[in-house]
């Protein structure tokens, strides 16, 4: 899209005047037509590499599995206090927001800790591979390579069928009880941020911009700008894209809009874009399906395979 066009997202918008953006448009394309994971179509956990680890356990109880995470890094929650956001759950007024994303719901939140309480071994962390727990689990490696080189200049490179069977296996229904509520008050509480913030971005991209074009400038600069910051970059192109989306300040924990832009283009090379995709979608039909309502033709992005 050239820039003259990225106007349509004026700075500073509502978080309902975003929305609006969603409501003339047609049916959106997805990714692929890869058979995902969902309540309908669950995908077959898969198979062992021979390169990684194999302990899987039994069929887990995922209010057991779930509670340790709530034990990590406090300050990865946040109140909306005075911030004005629009169109969230009451029960987000509690101040038990997560503001972190992906990596923090690993890092800061105690991910990491449930997969290595329900494992039915002792698992040993030698440094050599990343989300070691997690391959454990799945019977595979979750990341198998790399894009570009280094941190500032590269990114990982992940399984998409890690990621189905993690949504076929870690998903909890929101009726299922959980520290004294059920899993769909927890998600009213402190879920529903990550995950709107994750489904109205990556609705942005594929709506208002071309995926494609995006992710091959993200590419571009990261592989040739010698002063190549990613945040920055990202700040720079969509900064204000997304000013009313229960925004946050950007302080090193807080997830920003902007930040969830550079996860889907990294995503979109990667190839788990689709698998993350479907993922989302099971757990925005199951949990909040007033959300996807509000982004009109956006959520036919989210449609289980079924409807497409």
């Amino acid at each position: 899209m050239a820039p003259a066009r990225l106007q349509a997202l004026a700075r500073g918008a509502s978080l309902a005047a975003l929305l609006v953006t969603f409501v003339a448009v047609g049916p959106v394309a997805c990714a692929s037509k890869r058979p995902p994971a969902s309540p309908g179509h669950p995908a077959a956990a898969p198979a062992p590499s021979p390169a990684g680890p194999s302990a899987r356990p039994g069929k887990l109880d995922l209010s057991t599995f779930w509670t340790p995470w709530f034990d990590g890094y406090q300050y990865m929650f946040v109140g909306p206090g005075s911030r004005g956001w629009e169109h969230s759950p009451a029960l987000a007024n509690e101040g038990r927001v997560f503001g972190a994303g992906v990596s923090g719901f690993w890092f800061y939140g105690g991910l990491d800790d449930c997969l290595r309480a329900a494992l039915p071994i002792d698992t040993v962390y030698d440094g050599r591979q990343e989300y070691e727990s997690l391959a454990i689990m799945a019977g595979r490696p979750f990341r198998i390579g790399q894009v570009g080189s280094g941190w500032q200049r590269g990114f990982g490179r992940y399984d998409p069928a890690v990621i189905d069977w993690a949504v076929q296996t870690l998903v909890p229904s929101p009726r299922t009880p959980f520290m004294g509520e059920t899993f769909q008050q927890s998600y009213d509480r402190t879920f529903f941020r990550v995950v709107r913030l994750h489904a109205l971005t990556y609705a942005l991209l594929r709506v208002r911009y071309d995926l494609d074009v995006e992710a091959a400038a993200y590419l571009e600069a990261m592989e040739n700008d010698p002063d190549f910051d990613g945040i920055y970059w990202l700040e720079a192109r969509y900064g204000g894209a997304l000013d009313g989306a229960w925004p946050l300040p950007m302080d090193g924990t807080n997830l920003t809009g902007e930040m969830v832009m550079g996860f889907w283009l990294r995503r979109h090379v990667d190839g788990t874009e689709q698998a993350l995709v479907d993922g989302l979608g099971v757990v925005l039909h199951a949990y909040d399906a007033d959300f996807l309502d509000e982004l009109g033709a956006g959520a036919t992005l989210f449609d289980p395979p079924a409807r497409r």
